[in-house]
This record gives structure tokens, C-alpha cells and sequence, in this order.
């Protein structure tokens, strides 16, 4: 069988495939406009190692070792700390919202990225604006007063200060050229298999 033989039944019925293309099309855009609207909050925390001066000028009042430890492995424990449905629901009462029922909600609330060793960029996807900047706000609190009691001095003084950046909440917005893609190569591919489907039904 040539190319040209191969391509008849496309030909012949071009119009299954353009129509198929379409209904995918107009498919994304109805789905997408039903879906409710979601906000992607964003913020990036950074921790500072704040060693005390020695009292003889020689050691420090807290072995350093293991505060320049904790400190290279911040990133690590930010995340274990997020991941954690107990914190999670720790920073739900602290925002005051409902905490959900479900543990695996809880272990994927915030999206961890690490920029360094010392710092990380936390994530959370909200239904509403409100929900995304008390969820956020609560998220710093708890983790703040984890990072000031994670390790102190002989004299009960915290060992690391927290900051953070501006949080940011924006109203997500759809990537419709990766959606029409994929939309695109998959009705191209169904659009094929009822041409040559309705040549092979016609022939018989």
C-alpha cells in the first residue's frame, strides 16, 4: 500500500478530524470555566545563625558545631516540618480555619522548593484569597516558633532568627498553550482512528 493509498481515508473524511479538534477545544474552555477559582500563594524563608560572642573570646557559649549543622540542614527540616500532617493542622488553628479530615490533604498543603541550604520558597494553593493568606500567615508563625526553639544557648537564647520575603498571593491562571497541546495531539489522534474506523465500516 503507497502514501496516497494510506492518506484516503484522512482525505475522505478530513472533516472527522477537524470536528473532533474542535469539540476538544471547546471541551478544555468549558471544563476550565467550570472549575472554581484558586489562588497560588508563595513566600521564601531564610534562616540566620546567630552564635554569641564567646565569654573568653576563644569558645562558644553553644558548641557551634552542631548550630552550623542544624543551619546547612535548615532546608531538610523545613520541609519534614510541612510534610507533617500534625504541624499542618497546627497551622490550620493557628489561621483559624476548619482543619481537614483527610491526612493525605494534610501532607500536601504546601509545596516545598529549596533555593539553598538556608533558604526555601513554600507554596500553597487556596480557594480563595483569604484562605491562601491565613493559611500563610499561620504557616509563618508556627514555623517561626519552631526555628526559635529548635536550638538555644546555655542561657535559654535562640540560636537561629527567621525572615521571610513579601508574601505573594496571586489568582491561578491556566496555561491554556500545554492544555491546547495536549488537547490538540490527542484529537488529532482520535480525529485519525474514526477516519480510517468509518473507511474500514463504509468498505464493508
Amino acid at each position: 500500500m503507497d502514501l496516497k493509498e494510506s492518506l484516503k481515508p484522512i482525505i475522505r473524511y478530513w472533516w472527522v478530524v477537524v470536528l473532533t479538534i474542535i469539540v476538544a477545544m471547546l471541551g478544555i474552555v468549558v471544563v476550565d470555566k467550570m472549575q472554581p477559582a484558586s489562588y497560588d500563594g508563595a513566600v521564601t524563608l531564610v534562616v540566620k545563625q546567630v552564635l554569641p560572642a564567646s565569654e573568653e573570646g576563644v569558645d562558644y557559649k553553644y558548641d557551634g558545631y552542631y548550630a552550623v549543622m542544624a543551619n546547612e540542614t535548615f532546608a531538610d527540616t523545613i520541609e519534614s516540618w510541612l510534610d507533617s500532617p500534625d504541624v499542618v493542622a497546627e497551622i490550620y488553628e493557628k489561621a483559624e480555619l476548619s482543619v481537614p479530615q483527610s491526612m493525605s490533604h494534610l501532607s500536601g498543603v504546601f509545596g516545598i522548593e529549596k533555593v539553598r541550604s538556608q533558604s526555601v520558597s513554600v507554596r500553597i494553593n487556596a480557594g480563595s484569597l483569604q484562605e491562601a493568606e491565613l493559611l500563610m500567615g499561620g504557616m509563618l508563625e508556627v514555623i517561626k516558633n519552631k526555628v526559635e526553639h529548635m536550638l538555644v544557648d546555655k542561657d535559654g537564647q535562640s540560636i537561629f532568627t527567621l525572615t521571610n520575603s513579601k508574601i505573594l498571593v496571586l489568582k491561578h491562571e491556566v496555561d491554556y498553550r500545554l492544555q491546547f497541546g495536549i488537547g490538540l495531539l490527542g484529537a488529532l489522534c482520535i480525529g485519525v482512528f474514526l477516519t480510517y474506523f468509518l473507511f474500514v465500516m463504509k468498505e464493508d
